[in-house]
């Protein structure tokens, strides 16, 4: 692979070519494959609905061993929950993440959670969906994101 890619026929073989046969198909074919499946999710998906599995991840417990992106669930709720906050709730709810993100995230259990679902369940269980209500109602409105629909 890290020989020189010499081209086939049309070129002629005593022409100097800087590039390896690595560097070729990684070129040439894995970046012109990514591509391609970019594309393809740009024209299925709707810009609204990419962010919101953006931002929706950001609850993801896979995503969020260490620390929340903050920022991006208080744009989730701006955004795509505007009706099931009011403002006096989004002024909570960001204190409430910030202290969701050292109680509970450095809980022992949490990291063996891996979906927003075993979240849930796992709030209800340990009673703390009642401490985190606000951080709770967005975890449930967040269950049906995954089934984003595409474009028709």
């Amino acid at each position: 692979m890290d020989g020189p890619y010499v081209a086939g026929r049309g070129r002629a073989r005593y022409q100097q070519n800087e590039l390896t046969v690595e560097q070729y198909y990684r070129r040439e074919i894995f970046y012109a494959a990514i591509d391609s499946q970019l594309y393809e999710i740009n024209r299925r998906f709707a810009e609204s609905s990419m962010e919101l599995l953006v931002l929706s991840s950001s609850m993801d417990p896979r995503e969020a061993h260490e620390a929340l992106n903050i920022d991006n669930i208080c744009n989730l709720v701006d955004k795509f929950y505007p009706e099931d906050f009011s403002d006096y709730d989004k002024l909570n709810l960001r204190l409430e993440l910030q202290h969701y993100e050292h109680r509970v995230l450095k809980h022992p259990e949490y990291k063996d959670l891996s979906s927003i679902s075993h979240v849930c369940h796992w709030l209800v269980k340990t009673r703390q969906s009642m401490t985190y209500l606000l951080t709770y109602r967005l975890l449930v409105l967040t269950l049906p994101v995954p089934t984003t629909t595409t474009k028709g």
